[in-house]
């Protein structure tokens, strides 16, 4: 029993990283699809700082 059980995990696992990998490769497929923008770190960071305040502001976690 115990040799069944651990296949099905072990199959389990496998299927849960290949859905990741398949997630992966559509949004970097996605993402190179839609091409380039000038976009600097300080942007990102000032804008990851807002939506951080927003969530602070509005109680989400």
């Amino acid at each position: 029993m115990f040799e069944v059980e651990l296949v099905h995990t072990v199959l389990r696992k496998l299927e849960d990283k290949e859905s990741k990998l398949k997630t992966l490769r559509s949004l970097i497929k996605e993402g190179r699809v839609s091409g380039t923008v000038k976009y600097s770190y300080d942007d990102l960071m000032k804008e990851l700082d807002d939506q951080l305040a927003k969530q602070k502001n509005s109680g989400l976690k």
